[in-house]
């Protein structure tokens, strides 16, 4: 039987890195009723930073894994998985080897997971990890390639002791650390009720089996994602955090008959991808092009009415309108009429908000533009660079939706 993935990514910076060099994305089909079904793609990527070009190299490794062309009707997943890899390892590897880039190494872990029907294939390199928790039970389904891993595995080192190795953190395999790689497939049977975690190694330093699986079984997919990054900054926090959690439920259940769901309804599944978009923003040396590119993704993947982003002046410190467009493609000309109580709330706590009716919400009820505009439902995010709000993505729906 067919299943629906309701999920969400989250990454964060932690508490000890200036750059986030993991990366992480989402593709989800265009029509679920498709047959044959398109897939579900989940990835995370982890840089490693000791090469100084581990932002690139996960974001590069996301993108070639995500753009593998998951839209063809004949696809074998399983196949075109192992594929995608191979593409990005050969990116990466080429990018080390380019004199334009310095000759650099590029390198870094992934862990990718491809669903369709009742059907997923786990893909891996490095250190990254994906669970499956089914019936009260939560399982690996990745193994490690670290030095200590493999020393366990060959029998050398008992497991209890992995955590104390000196190599527990030395990666023996991962994208871009050679011409090729052989990355480990999982095929596995899914079914309703059963929940995937795809995670980069900031949360399991910090956060052992048990406590993902006792926060990441019952609770809803966001909700679970936000607590295991706030407990591993909790507990230091010495590493980029980045993880996934993905809820499989059956396709019987009534759908939504309004062809523009309200924003909270979609936010679990789009949340990582509007940080995403931030990601791009604060990563591009080209801002104009970008805002307008991000923009264009953020209205489609939303449903949304009106999106906007609103960068911090430098001299002031105030966030001041960046661009903007509407549902229709129309650019939205000078500073729109939006809730600054909302921008501003959102840029001083650097957290992303989730309104699923803002005029009934006690924070914002008052506020002069909610009101008068009947504000329905309201995603927005800050874009952070190293650690520090510097703007935020804004996108909005009004009762008349």
């Amino acid at each position: 039987m067919p299943l629906q993935v309701n999920g969400t990514l989250l990454t964060d910076l932690g508490r000890m890195r200036p750059v986030n060099e993991d990366w992480c994305g989402s593709l989800e089909a265009d029509d679920p009723d498709a047959v044959p079904a398109e897939p579900s793609v989940w990835v995370i990527a982890d840089g490693v930073s000791r090469f100084g070009t581990g932002r690139d190299a996960a974001r590069l490794a996301v993108e070639a894994m995500l753009g593998a062309g998951w839209d063809n009707p004949g696809l074998d997943p399983g196949r075109l998985l192992t594929t995608a890899v191979d593409t990005a390892n050969r990116i990466l590897w080429s990018r080390s080897h380019d004199p334009s880039a310095g000759n650099r190494p590029h390198a870094a872990t992934i862990v990718a997971a491809v669903i369709r029907d009742d059907r997923a294939w786990i893909a891996s390199a490095g250190d990254c990890r994906a669970y499956l928790i089914r019936a009260g039970k939560m399982r690996q389904i990745t193994r490690d390639h670290t030095v200590a891993a493999e020393e366990a595995r060959q029998g050398r080192l008992r497991p209890e002791d992995i955590a104390r190795h000196p190599g527990r953190n030395t990666i023996t395999r991962c994208l871009g650390q050679r011409a090729t790689v052989q990355p480990d497939l999982f095929p596995e049977s899914i079914q309703a009720g059963d929940r995937l975690i795809l995670c980069s190694d900031g949360i399991t330093r910090h956060i052992s089996d048990d406590e993902i699986f006792q926060i990441a079984a019952t609770i809803e997919p966001k909700t679970a994602a936000t607590r295991l990054v706030d407990l591993a900054n909790q507990r230091g926090g010495s590493d980029n955090i980045t993880i996934g959690v993905l809820e499989l439920a059956s396709t019987m259940s009534n759908r939504p008959t309004n062809p523009r769901p309200i924003l909270a309804d979609v936010s679990a599944s789009r949340l990582a991808a509007l940080q995403e978009m931030g990601q791009r923003i604060t990563a591009s040396l080209e801002l104009s092009p970008t805002l307008r590119s991000v923009l264009d993704s953020l209205v489609e993947i939303t449903g949304g009415e009106r999106a906007c982003i609103m960068l911090r002046d430098a001299n002031t410190g105030r966030l001041e309108f960046g661009t903007g467009r509407n549902m229709d493609a129309n650019v939205v000309a000078g500073d729109p009429s939006i809730s600054r109580s909302i921008l501003g709330s959102v840029f001083r706590d650097g957290k992303p908000l989730i309104l699923g009716d803002a005029a009934a919400d006690p924070r914002f009820n008052a506020a002069e533009s909610v009101v008068s505009q009947s504000l329905r439902s309201v995603i927005c995010a800050p874009l952070i660079v190293r650690g520090q709000s510097v703007g935020v993505v804004y996108v909005d729906n009004s009762m008349g939706a």
